[in-house]
């Protein structure tokens, strides 16, 4: 199949932590069973930009991806120029995968694909968490009823990553389909300091019981 994944933040943009690394590992999943896979992303890099060609084909570890100059509205993401290449590249593609909820990215997608007659799948990706929905909770409230509840309504299908993530999909009424499929991690390339680091860095844990937290330093993340 031809996939086209559209994103609100790609490699490098690691400064936003684990969904530009996801979406990068998603990328060369789909690449690695035999699909074509195109990325429709912003140059979005925190308070910065990325250093990378603007609105032309290019590619990050091997994934083709087109980034697209983030103007005016930094928080959300508005990316003019992501509709003009979309329609031109949308027709040679079987769906859209697409990761950009609150945000202009989800606005510009749903528009085009459907207007286009292409089915697209939306990620929540934790977006409609109670404490995620509550943070900025009046604006968000707003927008969902103007706008982002339309952008969900025009998908062809939802992909939460977790069963939580499903059920709170469903108390919003949706009924598309909704495949559940957890963040995947590239074991491969940390297997092999598993023998090494508790030695040489962290001797002093050695023979003890260690609890393994990965996230990101956060409320929403209940490390208390």
């Amino acid at each position: 199949m031809r996939f086209l994944l559209i994103s609100t933040v790609f490699p490098p943009a690691y400064i936003y932590g684990g969904p530009p690394r996801v979406t990068l590992s998603l990328a060369q999943a789909l690449q690695k069973n035999g699909h074509e896979v195109l990325v429709l992303t912003t140059n979005a890099n925190g308070e910065t930009e990325l250093d990378v060609p603007s609105g032309v084909e290019t590619a990050f570890e091997d994934v083709p991806v087109i980034y697209f100059q983030r103007r005016l509205l930094k928080s959300y993401f508005y990316a003019p120029d992501l509709i003009s290449v979309l329609r031109k590249v949308g027709p040679r593609f079987d769906i859209g995968l697409v990761k950009g909820a609150w945000t202009y990215v989800n606005l510009a997608v749903s528009s085009t694909l459907v207007s286009m007659g292409k089915p697209f799948c939306l990620y929540p990706e934790g977006t409609l968490d109670p404490w995620a929905v509550n943070y900025h909770g009046a604006r968000k409230r707003l927008y969902w009823s103007l706008v982002e509840k339309h952008n969900y309504l025009k998908a062809a299908g939802f992909v939460a990553a977790s069963v939580n993530e499903e059920q709170q999909l469903r108390s919003y009424g949706f009924k598309q389909p909704i495949a559940i499929v957890p963040n995947a991690a590239v074991i491969s390339e940390n297997s092999a300091l598993g023998d090494v680091l508790p030695e040489v860095y962290f001797s002093a844990i050695r023979g003890k019981r260690i609890l393994l937290f990965m996230a990101r330093l956060h409320p929403q993340k209940g490390l208390e």
